[in-house]
């Protein structure tokens, strides 16, 4: 299996002068910066190239981490604060790519202070690997797991990626499912007939829910994107969600029966540590995510939008259209 992820992050220099220190509306100066800093720094094997305002800067990107701009993230600008978005390779989710990724964190952590607040997320893609379709029996169960367990979800995410208008509820805030019964959920599921009709289904032709089937349209470059995730400022967070992510995935491609669990938070446990291969060491990194949280909550539904954040969202949605960095990343062999 692979997997990409996109970390929107604050990021503020630790070594440069103040004289040196760009504007922080200057983002095409900060990433400059970054870049050389980086790839003079980082042990790992992918250097990391810029696509500030669409100018790519790089060699090759489906062999390099990106920065990029974001226009829904906000920095704290009396704290030299830019708010950049870092995206990576198509990985294979195996031991040296989560090396690499502990490289980019500890290259950008020794440049960079990391911080993290409410416009910030985390977006995982994952796929069966390159080229590879997702075989739809295994996408019907995804989707039946998501649809079982979003109450337990729920109960794992911080106020900011709850009813939140660019990680939408896939049931409740999409008008094809929300007046369904869970029985009535399956049962559409089952109905459809290609990966396609599964992604229409899902996402209602809006890739801004908190699983984003739309890459299914790409054909051999089918990723599945969660993006309710919230900001992370170190390797550890970012790992433990990765994790996560991949492992309520394969669990699902299980035989095992969804009723078999409790559709709150210890039963999500309990169906994820059922397939882990590692044991101790990725039911650890899971306990970060799962540690002090229990039961479900509901999904709560998107509200009307202020006309800031409709022109807020209405902005991304065009910028957006233009740029999907990591489908380009994905490679074709």
């Amino acid at each position: 299996m692979y997997f990409g992820v996109e970390i929107e992050t604050l990021l503020s220099l630790r070594t440069i002068s103040s004289s040196k220190v760009p504007d922080s509306s200057d983002l095409d100066a900060f990433s400059a910066i970054l870049v050389k800093e980086f790839n003079q720094t980082t042990k790992g094997d992918y250097q990391m190239s810029s696509n500030v305002d669409d100018a790519y800067n790089g060699r090759d990107i489906t062999q390099e981490w990106t920065i990029t701009d974001d226009i829904t993230l906000k920095a704290d600008d009396a704290l030299n604060q830019w708010a950049v978005e870092i995206v990576s390779p198509a990985l294979e989710y195996n031991g040296d790519s989560l090396q690499e990724l502990s490289e980019m964190w500890t290259a950008i952590q020794a440049i960079c202070r990391v911080n993290t607040n409410s416009t910030c997320s985390t977006h995982i893609h994952i796929s069966p690997g390159l080229n590879i379709a997702w075989d739809i029996r295994e996408l019907k169960r995804i989707i039946q797991g998501i649809i079982y367990f979003e109450h337990a979800f729920e109960a794992l995410l911080p106020d900011s990626r709850r009813g939140n208008e660019y990680a939408k509820s896939n049931r409740y805030d999409n008008e094809k499912l929300r007046m369904k019964t869970g029985r009535q959920c399956c049962n559409m599921i089952e109905a459809c007939s290609s990966n396609i009709e599964l992604a229409d289904l899902m996402n209602n032709g809006d890739r801004y829910y908190g699983w984003n089937f739309l890459n299914l349209y790409y054909g051999g470059k089918a990723t599945i994107e969660f993006r309710r995730a919230p900001g992370v400022v170190n390797h550890r967070e970012c790992e433990s969600w990765i994790h996560f992510v991949l492992a309520f995935v394969k669990a699902c491609g299980t035989t095992r029966k969804l009723p078999e669990f409790t559709p709150d938070v210890k039963g999500l446990y309990e169906f994820i540590c059922a397939v882990l291969e590692d044991g101790a060491e990725t039911s650890h990194s899971l306990d970060n995510i799962f540690m002090g949280k229990s039961g479900s909550k509901k999904p709560i539904p998107i509200q009307p939008l202020s006309a800031e954040n409709q022109q807020k969202l209405s902005e991304k949605m065009e910028q957006d259209k233009e740029k999907n960095l990591m489908m380009d990343k994905w490679p074709i062999s």
